[in-house]
């Protein structure tokens, strides 16, 4: 049996190795760490619009994760994350509550909707502005789209 030594490691280039995948769970477990915080920031001052769509999703007897990290990832390093207004993981539906500054940053908001699309194929984003919950046509049109993903809901109707 042959015995590894260091010199041989090194040789074989197993401590760049080594020292890349540390580097990497390192960055990984950084940005895991900021965006948590930044969530957890988020969650404990929810904006008036996102305050109305919990609202909604708890009448609705909605199962949802409200400001949840999602990570984009380069070579398994994490290079940049996007925290998710509300995600219900069951169906795979994002809702993304967008204010009056979305107005100012549309280019932005089609990049993150495209990122998170090639991250996570399949899943259905839902951007809702501040005046739909003024529509009852758009507030049904959203319980409609929930019952088609068969989200289970209460049968309220939206006054």
């Amino acid at each position: 049996m042959y015995k590894i030594t260091a010199n041989d490691w090194d040789g074989m280039k197993c401590n760049t190795l080594h020292n890349s995948i540390k580097r990497t769970n390192a960055n990984n477990g950084k940005m895991k760490e900021i965006a948590e915080k930044y969530a957890l920031k988020e969650r404990n001052n929810p904006s008036p619009l996102e305050k109305k769509m919990q609202e909604f999703l708890d009448c609705h007897n909605i199962k949802y994760e409200f400001q949840k990290p999602c990570y984009i990832y380069k070579n398994k390093v994490i290079v940049q994350f996007f925290v998710l207004d509300f995600y219900i993981p069951v169906k795979n539906i994002v809702i993304e509550t967008d204010g009056k500054f979305h107005d100012n940053q549309k280019e932005y908001d089609n990049y993150r909707t495209e990122s998170i699309k090639k991250i996570y194929p399949g899943i259905r984003i839902i951007r809702w502005r501040s005046d739909d919950f003024h529509s009852v046509t758009k507030m049904k049109k959203l319980l409609e789209i929930l019952k088609e993903k068969k989200v289970e809901i209460n049968a309220q109707s939206i006054k």
